[in-house]
C-alpha cells in the first residue's frame, strides 16, 4: 500500500474498540489483532519501521485493511480470538497470537459438578463465558462455592434411596459441609435449587444475591466483625462489575446468518454476520449501487442468496431487519425485536453506519 493511501484510510477508521483484519491482493486474510483504539493500533503498523522482521514481513504483504466495531475492548478480545482460530492468518499462527478462553460449565450428569474449562464438550452441558481474565473467573467461581454447596469429588455418587422413594445424598460426599451439622441430607431438589443460584448468578442475575450479601454485611459490622464484613464488601464490588454475556461469542446461539442492509443516497450498504457455535467466525460488508426502482427488500434477498452459494455450511436460521419473502421454505426467517439476536442485528447495524461513513470520507477525499 502507498503512503498516501494508507493516510486517506487510517481518516477513516474510528476511534472505537474492535478488531481489524489484514489482507493481501489475493483476498486472503493474513493478520487480525484487536485494539482499545482501532485507528491508534493499525497506525502504529504505519508510523515507524519495526525492529521485528515478521512485522516488517505482514506490512509489506498489505493490501488491504478491514475493521469490525464492537461495543467492549472484551467483545474486541473475543472475537479476534473466533477469528483466528476460524482463519488461521498465517502471520497470527507465526507470532503465536492463539489463544484460548475458559468457560465455567454446568455438567451434565447427577448432581452436576460447576468447574473452569477451556474444552468446550457439546454434551448437554451448560458454559458460561468465555472470560477473557482467567483470575475473575476463578474469583467467581470460587465466590459461588462459597454460596451454593456443589460437588466436586467427581466419583460417581453413591445414592441412597429412602422408605419414601427420595433419592438423597449425604452433603459431606460432595462438598465442603460448610452448613454444618444440621444439614446431613442434601435431596436432588435442594440441589438443583443451589443450581438455579448459580444459573442467575453466571447470567448476570445479581440483585438477589447483592441484597443477600448487604444484609450479611450489616450482620457482621453490627457484631464489630469488620474484616468479615470488608471481605463482602470486596465481593459485592466484584459482583456489580461482572459480566459474561458477550454479544460476539455466546454458546446459547444456534448457528444462524445475520443479513443486513441500510441504503445511503444511491448506494446500498450490505452486511453478513457468519454465526456457527455461538460465534461470530466471518463478517463481509458489500457496498452496492442501486438502481432507480429497486427495493432494498429485493435488494437484500438477492444479496443473501448470493451470500449463500458461497457458504459451506449453511445457517437454516436468517436473522434480518425486516420481513422478506424468501423463496426456500426450509429456512426460518427471524426479525428480532429483542434479546440475543437483536443484539447481534445492532451491531451489524452499527458496522454498516461506519462502513458507509468510511466509504463517503474515502469518496470525499478523491474528488478533492
Amino acid at each position: 500500500m502507498e503512503s498516501n493511501e494508507i493516510q486517506q484510510i487510517l481518516k477513516t477508521i474510528p476511534h472505537m474498540p474492535g478488531v481489524y483484519q489484514y489482507f493481501n491482493s489475493s483476498g486472503e486474510i493474513i493478520y487480525v489483532g484487536k485494539a482499545k483504539d482501532l485507528r491508534k493500533r493499525v497506525a502504529s503498523y504505519f508510523s515507524k519501521k519495526s525492529e521485528n522482521q515478521k512485522t516488517r514481513n505482514l506490512v509489506k504483504n498489505i493490501d488491504h485493511i478491514k475493521f469490525i466495531v464492537v461495543d467492549t475492548e472484551r467483545d474486541a478480545l473475543l472475537l479476534e480470538n473466533s477469528l483466528i482460530k476460524n482463519h488461521r492468518p498465517r502471520y497470527n499462527v507465526s507470532l503465536k497470537d492463539d489463544k484460548s478462553y475458559p468457560y465455567i460449565v454446568i455438567k451434565n450428569e447427577p448432581f452436576p459438578r460447576v468447574f473452569l474449562t477451556h474444552k468446550v464438550v457439546l454434551d448437554g452441558s451448560e458454559h458460561f463465558g468465555p472470560f477473557t481474565n482467567v483470575g475473575r473467573a476463578k474469583k467467581l467461581l470460587e465466590l459461588i462455592r462459597d454460596i451454593v454447596p456443589l460437588r466436586r469429588n467427581s466419583t460417581d455418587l453413591f445414592l441412597r434411596i429412602t422408605k419414601k422413594g427420595n433419592i438423597k445424598v449425604s452433603p459431606e460426599y460432595y462438598t465442603d459441609d460448610r452448613r454444618g451439622k444440621d444439614a446431613q441430607i442434601l435431596t436432588e431438589d435442594d440441589y438443583e435449587k443451589g443450581l438455579q443460584q448459580v444459573r442467575d448468578i453466571l447470567n448476570g442475575k445479581m440483585i438477589p444475591l447483592i441484597v443477600l450479601l448487604r444484609k450479611k454485611m450489616k450482620g457482621y459490622v453490627g457484631n464489630l466483625q469488620f474484616e468479615k464484613a470488608e471481605e463482602l464488601l470486596q465481593e459485592l464490588k466484584f459482583l456489580r462489575e461482572y459480566k459474561t454475556i458477550s454479544i460476539v461469542v455466546n454458546m446459547k446461539m444456534a448457528d444462524l446468518d445475520v443479513f443486513n442492509i441500510i441504503v445511503k443516497d444511491s448506494t446500498a450498504f450490505f452486511n453478513y454476520l457468519k454465526v456457527r457455535k455461538g460465534a461470530i467466525v466471518r463478517t463481509r460488508t458489500i457496498p452496492l449501487k442501486m438502481a432507480l426502482d429497486s427495493l432494498r427488500e429485493e435488494l437484500l434477498v438477492s444479496l443473501i442468496v448470493r451470500i449463500q452459494k458461497e457458504i459451506k455450511n449453511v445457517a437454516y436460521e436468517l436473522v434480518v431487519p425486516f420481513p422478506i419473502d424468501y423463496p426456500d421454505p426450509k429456512f426460518t426467517i427471524t426479525v428480532p425485536k429483542k434479546g440475543d439476536k437483536k443484539k447481534l442485528l445492532d451491531l451489524s447495524t452499527k458496522n454498516l453506519i461506519y462502513y458507509s461513513e468510511q466509504a463517503n470520507k474515502v469518496t470525499e477525499t478523491t474528488d478533492k
